[in-house]
């Protein structure tokens, strides 16, 4: 009888698909910036810095924009240029967008201030 007091999952709700990367929040420490960055998959090398609009950190990664391989190849870019494990930077939001939300830790804002001046 106890089987029939515990609630019961709807089975008609769909789970959200995520980018595999999406989802995890940033360092353990808890604290963390969210910036904007714009992704520029197909491009002749990996570069980060510079500015998209008002303040959307520009990423040029030179892998093509298929399922999702820019996204991961533009991740990783970002944190190599912060200087920070790949595992602090998380996507929060824009998996098959060009611009995309992403948590950094908190300790890294004046080298992002430097690679949005560059």
């Amino acid at each position: 009888m106890a089987a029939a007091t515990q609630p019961r999952l709807r089975a008609d709700r769909r789970q959200r698909r995520l980018h595999p990367r999406q989802g995890r929040r940033g360092p353990a420490s808890g604290l963390a910036i969210r910036i904007e960055i714009r992704v520029k998959p197909g491009a002749g090398r990996t570069r980060v810095g510079g500015r998209y609009g008002v303040a959307a950190l520009v990423v040029a990664v030179q892998v093509p924009a298929v399922d999702g391989r820019a996204t991961a190849a533009a991740l990783d870019a970002l944190a190599k240029a912060l200087g920070c494990h790949s595992r602090d930077v998380s996507l929060v939001s824009g998996a098959t967008s060009r611009t995309k939300i992403v948590e950094v830790p908190d300790g890294l804002g004046e080298r992002l201030q430097e690679l949005l001046e560059s």
